[in-house]
């Protein structure tokens, strides 16, 4: 069984291939507060050690953590923390290494916040880091491999930021990656970054979309992605060797193995091109696909992308969530049959999946 957060509407979804791909069923009657509708990020993660994934979310007024009970049947709200701004991005992880997942949040010059779980729903506020960045996304991983979770902060008006953890579960500004263009510019336009190994070295590499309002030009730095390949503790930018370095105004990717091949693809949600599929050669270069649907290639103003195989058959496939809502059901081959508004009514400008 699958949990998705859509518009803070909670949807079961169930194998139903017989009939039709995926079958999602409302179910926010489940939810408390945190039902109300709120375009802003989620995070589905189990919050209190019970092997249960939980929801945290967000309206513009506070953030919320509801816990699973009773297998799904209801959630249950056991905190709230008032906001200042809405944020853009929340995660979660184990920063302290104590077995509880923390979290954070980050948005419009509202600094980094970060909250230690002290456990039985009890979440201790850390001072703020200093860091008030325009902040678009946001990633937690192991980035000097010490042990301890670090964060990658992706900033719209200027560089992203590295905060490496102390060993003591508090996040530090560190300069461990070189976030310079080639050309020289303002190093800003980040929106999402994700882990993924590129090279099929065993290493996890950055994959950084960019996009810049008002910058018409593609071959502007500020809106081509950056690919930064993990040398085991250092970064290389490499995306042009890699074909990786695409301007088409980027806002979110998302990585898994598409062909089941053995590596892991991507998928690209573009706002000045069709959306693409980034196909993963295993020899260090990437193929784009843009005509990978029934329907041909398309193009929408759309914020967030997510691979999972939503229908249980061994393959891969996509949500994609923003202004107009799509599932994109994996047929192999890299094709993919194309579902409009598979939740009915809602459309999924936010979602989560579980």
């Amino acid at each position: 069984m699958k949990w998705i957060l859509l518009l803070s509407v909670s949807i079961i979804s169930y194998n139903l291939k017989a009939q039709v791909p995926a079958v999602f069923i409302e179910s926010s009657n489940v939810l408390g507060v945190s039902s109300k509708n709120a375009a802003l990020a989620k995070a589905i993660v189990d919050m209190n050690g019970d092997f249960r994934d939980d929801i945290l979310t967000m309206d513009k007024d506070s953030v919320y953590l509801e816990i699973q009970m009773n297998d799904g049947q209801l959630f249950k709200k056991v905190f709230a923390h008032p906001l200042e701004k809405g944020p853009f991005t929340i995660n979660a992880g184990d920063l302290d290494n104590d077995g509880l997942n923390d979290f954070l949040h980050a948005g419009f010059y509202d600094d980094i916040n970060i909250f230690h779980n002290q456990g039985d729903f009890d979440f201790a506020k850390m001072p703020a880091t200093g860091e008030s960045i325009f902040a678009q996304g946001s990633s937690l991983f192991d980035i000097n491999n010490d042990g301890w979770l670090d964060a990658v902060i992706t900033h719209d008006d200027a560089a992203s930021i590295v905060l490496l953890n102390d060993g003591q579960g508090t996040l530090v500004k560190e300069d461990l990656i070189d976030f310079t263009t080639t050309p020289a510019s303002d190093n800003s336009g980040n929106y999402s970054a994700i882990w993924v190994d590129l090279n099929q070295d065993n290493l996890l590499d950055m994959y950084i979309a960019k996009c810049r309002a008002g910058v018409s030009d593609p071959n502007d730095p500020r809106r081509i992605n950056m690919a930064f390949i993990n040398n085991d503790g250092s970064f290389t930018e490499m995306a042009t060797d890699m074909n990786l370095d695409i301007g088409e105004q980027s806002w979110c990717t998302d990585s898994g193995d598409l062909d089941n091949d053995g590596d892991m693809d991507m998928v690209l949600i573009n706002h000045d091109a069709p959306h693409m599929i980034l196909e993963n050669k295993g020899d260090g270069q990437f193929e784009h696909h843009i005509n990978f649907t029934d329907r041909g290639p398309f193009t929408t103003y759309d914020l967030e992308v997510a691979i999972q195989d939503f229908n249980n058959d061994g393959w891969q496939d996509i949500l994609i969530g923003g202004t107009k809502d799509y599932l994109l059901i994996n047929e192999g081959g890299l094709q993919f049959k194309r579902y409009d508004n598979p939740f009915g009514s809602k459309n999924a400008s936010a979602f989560g999946v579980g």
